[in-house]
């Protein structure tokens, strides 16, 4: 049965898959499988699916280095740091946001001044800062959102190291 149709031997049958391959350009394989009741013994069908996406044009997002460090800072005095972000794609890169992940600062919301534009080969100075609120070594991650073809829903992750003294 497929659906509330009952198949007959040498009956076909069509079965809509849909892959969502996200916005990953390239080569995939991936495996289905269909669960059958043929006379109440269940059996199984693996349908193989191997396809090739064309890469969409789209901004790629490049920061260097990932790992950034502030050396040695003071307790409770702002350390004005800059990530250097630059569109390797082929298209506009938006960046909708950019945040502490460790104190939920703010540094960029396109929200309330719009979207910061990145156009291919470009290279943009993301202004942040961090402030070490106890001594020994702090570590924070800065969380930049976009439409870049290699950023996820959970951000895209730069590191940020210092000693607090």
């Amino acid at each position: 049965m497929l659906g509330q149709r009952d198949i007959k031997p040498g009956e076909t049958a069509e079965l809509k898959i849909s892959y969502n391959t996200y916005k990953f350009p390239g080569k995939f394989e991936k495996y289905v499988t269909v669960f059958i009741d043929q006379e109440h013994q269940e059996r199984r069908a693996i349908i193989n699916l191997v396809g090739y996406v064309e890469p969409v044009p789209m901004g790629v997002l490049d920061v260097d280095p990932r790992k950034v460090s502030a050396g040695e800072i003071k307790i409770n005095e702002p350390v004005k740091l800059l990530i250097m972000a630059k569109n390797t794609g082929d298209a506009d890169l938006e960046i909708t946001k950019v945040e502490s992940k460790k104190s939920g600062m703010v540094f960029f919301d396109g929200a309330t001044s719009g979207n910061m534009i990145i156009r291919p080969g470009e290279i943009r100075e993301i202004p942040f800062e961090i402030v070490g609120k106890e001594a020994g070594r702090l570590l924070d991650y800065i969380m930049i959102y976009s439409n870049a073809r290699n950023v996820t829903e959970q951000g895209y992750k730069v590191v940020v190291i210092a000693t607090v003294e």
